[in-house]
Parts: structure tokens; sequence; C-alpha cells
């Protein structure tokens, strides 16, 4: 009975491909205690879906509530009826305000995070929450092109439906909290906190979370949906069709920035212009 050598070499699948058997070989020149680096680990499937985007809003909603019951139950209730007539000069109002903004900016902001570590690879990887220098340039110009579309939008509208000079409820509370602590924290809200949170959990987790599930249009516009929504701040029907019709243009245009560049940097950094410019004119005006 005739004997078979073992096969020399690294073992091989049927067709041809080498079997790797362990890591790969250090570089030409190294010594003992250098540290070798290797590729990255394969990234794993994400898994958050649809349902983390249902589940997202209502952990947000919660918290608002918690945080806002909390700033009465600290301030009293007794400081419903001054903040109803929009007294914004105390501490009190500051006080209240500030747990009621940021506990909804915490919330928003940390929901994508729990469920990127959770169900997939981290929100860089999963939502493109990441910034290059040249964003600036792609934000600023974006911010000037939606302040166009929104501007020209909403000036049109306004027209039509004769909406006359009913005002929302946020461009009241800016000019009521003028010259106040209350300011500054709308202000910070705005300018600093609303476009990172609000852009990582609109056009990170519920663009992505729906692209998944029914393509790219569809998350545009689900993503836009979602995110003008909760803009509802204005007293009349048509001033809310207005209103709504200025954010959801910026909403898309936001989405459609965050699809092309595949990263969310040029998107907060146009939303944060856009914020500051009407913060800016409601002041001034």
């Amino acid at each position: 009975m005739t004997s078979i050598p073992p096969p020399s070499g690294p073992p091989t699948t049927p067709d041809g491909w080498s079997i790797p058997t362990g890591p790969p070989p250090a570089p030409e020149g190294w010594l003992p205690g250098q540290a070798v680096a290797y590729p990255d680990a394969p990234q794993r499937a994400p898994r958050w879906g649809i349902g983390d985007v249902a589940l997202g809003l209502l952990f947000v909603f919660a918290v608002v509530v918690i945080s806002s019951v909390a700033g009465l139950i600290l301030v009293g209730f007794d400081a419903l009826e001054s903040l109803a007539d929009g007294d914004l000069s105390g501490t009190d109002a500051a006080i209240f305000l500030g747990l009621a903004t940021f506990g909804q900016s915490l919330a928003m902001g940390a929901w994508p995070f729990i469920v990127s570590r959770w169900k997939g690879n981290g929100v860089v990887k999963d939502f493109g929450l990441r910034f290059k220098p040249i964003d600036l340039a792609w934000g600023a110009s974006s911010a000037f092109i939606v302040l166009l579309l929104a501007g020209g939008l909403g000036y049109a509208l306004t027209e039509a439906l004769d909406v006359g000079n009913d005002e929302s409820t946020n461009t009241q509370i800016i000019s009521d909290a003028d010259g106040t602590a209350s300011l500054w924290i709308i202000v910070i809200a705005a300018v600093v906190l609303a476009p990172i949170v609000e852009e990582l959990f609109f056009r990170g987790l519920c663009l992505r979370a729906i692209e998944r599930r029914f393509g790219t249009t569809a998350g545009v516009i689900g993503s836009t949906v979602l995110f003008t929504i909760p803009h509802f701040t204005n007293p009349s029907v048509a001033g809310t069709i207005v209103l709504f019709s200025i954010i959801g243009m910026v909403g898309l245009v936001m989405a459609i920035l965050v699809v092309k560049l595949d990263r969310l940097g040029p998107a907060i950094v146009a939303h944060a212009i856009f914020n500051a410019v009407g913060v800016i004119g409601v002041l001034a005006g």
C-alpha cells in the first residue's frame, strides 16, 4: 500500500482559497514587544429598524414629560400661570425651560447611541455622525439654499392663505425671552443642541431605518414627515400649514444632503445656521 504524503502549504478550500490558520505574519523589521496593526474586524449587520424609531419617539416623549413635571415640582405649579402669560423673566421660568428643553435634547441624542451600540456598529458607522472641514462649506451653502426655498415658500403661502400676523409658539417664546436668562437657554438649545440631536435622530436613525425597509425615497420622505410633525407650534390652521411647509422644506433638503454625502456633518452645520438666522430674525424684528 502506497502512502500519500501530507499536502504542503496552508490548507485550501475546494475552490483553491487559502484557509487562514492564525493572524497574518508580522511586517518585515518587526521586533518583539512592538504593536502590530491588523485589519479591522468585519462589521455586523445592524438589527435596528422601524420598531426602534417608534420606541425612540415614545422614549423622547416620556423624557420630556418627566423633565417638565420635575421642573414644575422644583419651581412650583403656580409658575404655570406666569409661563402661560409669557413671563420668562424670572429664575423659575429659566429653570423650567432649561429642564424641559435639555431633557428633550438629551433623550433625542441618547436614543440613537443606545440603539446603535445595542443593535449595530455605533453612530459613526450606522448613522454617519462624521464631520470633515469641507462640511463647513457644504453646510453654509446648503443653509443659504434652505433659507431661499423655505423663505420663498413661506412668503407665498402666507400671502395665499392670508395668515396675517399669527405667531408660532416658538416665535412668541423667543420674543418674550429677549433680555432674560431664558434667552440663553433657547439660543443654546436651538443653535447648538437641536442641530446635533435632531440630525442624529431624524436624518440618522429615522432616515436609515425607513431606507433599509422601504428604500431611499421613502427614507427621505418619511424622515421629513417625522421631523415636521413635532414642530406643531402655530395656533391657527393656516399658520400651521405655512409652518409645516417651511419645516418640511428644511427637513427635505437636509435629508437629501445626508443621502448624497453619506454623513451628518453638513446637515448639522446647515441646521445650526438656519436656526441661528431664525432666532436673530425674531429678536431683530
